[in-house]
């Protein structure tokens, strides 16, 4: 549920930020990215974690882990850069 909730969240900033003229201001289009980020970032492992837990089983590939492992480090600091060009 939290997995859904944070996608919709996501979704629906980035739709709302891009649609309305009067967010097209640099303040807005960095948080559009951050919701971005979050949207890239829970959608790595999640999915895996789910499917796991579903259908009760233990097993992740070595490239699938080597994958997530890349793309969860890579993304998380590469939000850290862009809540440091925020700040």
């Amino acid at each position: 549920m939290t997995f859904i909730a944070s996608l919709l969240g996501n979704a629906l900033m980035n739709l709302l930020i891009h649609t309305d003229p009067r967010f097209h201001t640099p303040m807005y289009f960095l948080l559009s990215q951050l919701s971005f980020m979050d949207l890239m970032l829970v959608s790595t492992i999640i999915p895996k974690i789910a499917d796991n837990y579903l259908m009760n089983s233990r097993s992740t590939s070595p490239a699938g882990c080597g994958s997530q492992i890349f793309l969860f480090l890579t993304l998380g600091r590469e939000e850290c850069f862009l809540l440091a060009a925020m700040s």
